[in-house]
């Protein structure tokens, strides 16, 4: 569980650095 929180956490990063971009 742990580490799907962690994966999720990444993918939200990521989210927020094409949000920044775009």
């Amino acid at each position: 569980i742990i580490l799907n929180l962690i994966f999720v956490n990444d993918d939200i990063q990521i989210l927020n650095l094409v949000k920044k971009y775009i």
